[in-house]
């Protein structure tokens, strides 16, 4: 689900390379690494900042975390006349690493847009909670809304009727859940995304985003699916 989020990374300074005949050379060859591990963090928050409401607050942490880490070593780095050459090695070990994990976050980033972009409208501006353990139980239609309107009970027996008779989600072992509709069963996938609040089931064919949220303290199962954004089906478990 998208989150207002206002932080906005900042971007880092590159160190200047001013030439020095007497420099040590592997001081060189940090400050150099220094400054391709900075530019690429500039081009990953520059991505961020461009998406940040799509993107996790932990997201955002990371990369917050990071930019402090890499301003510390440019600030180490520029007064670096008395680090060693084990030091500087250790340095330059850690850029490497930094370089792979920005491109884990761009990755991460990427997506969290393709997500953002695929999640039903329906389920966008609902109050969710935190995913229960939904292991071994069984979810039936109680209702639902078409864009923002409740539905009928004429509206639901349409539903009914198109599926067979029945529609429901039957969660197995974790991660696997099987969707009956009407005497057909598709088996298929579950995971949890957006900080474990939105569910993802994907069948062959199918795929449906939900959120959970409680309503006259019985746990609802709320869920949409690309093909029609607009309309959310309330999912209840079944008791036994």
């Amino acid at each position: 689900m998208k989150k207002l989020i206002s932080t906005m990374l900042a971007l880092l300074l590159l160190i200047s390379m001013v030439a020095c005949g007497g420099e040590n050379p592997k001081l060189v060859e940090a400050k150099e690494g220094f400054n391709s591990v900075s530019e690429q963090f500039n081009e990953v928050a520059a991505f961020l900042n461009e998406n940040k409401d799509d993107i996790s607050e932990e997201l955002i942490d990371t990369m917050n975390q990071l930019s402090d880490l890499l301003s510390e070593y440019g600030t180490t780095l520029e007064n670096g006349d008395a680090l060693t050459d084990e030091q500087l090695d250790a340095v330059m070990a850690w850029f490497e690493s930094t370089k792979e994990v920005l491109a884990g976050i761009k990755t991460d980033i990427e997506n969290a847009i393709k997500a953002a972009d695929a999640f039903p409208e329906a389920l966008a501006n609902l109050d969710a909670y935190e995913i229960p353990d939904v292991s071994y139980t069984a979810w039936e239609l109680s209702g639902g809304m078409i864009d923002g309107v409740e539905m009928e009970q004429e509206d639901l027996d349409a539903v009914l009727n198109a599926c067979g008779g029945t529609f429901m989600f039957l969660f197995d072992a974790p991660g696997v859940v099987s969707m009956i509709n009407g005497e057909t069963e598709f088996k298929g996938t579950y995971e949890a995304l957006e900080e474990n609040v939105v569910l993802y089931m994907a069948f062959e064919g199918y795929t449906y985003y939900g959120v959970f949220t409680v309503v006259d303290e019985e746990t609802v199962m709320i869920i949409a699916n690309t093909e029609a954004p607009g309309t959310a089906l309330y999912m209840i478990p079944i008791q036994g």
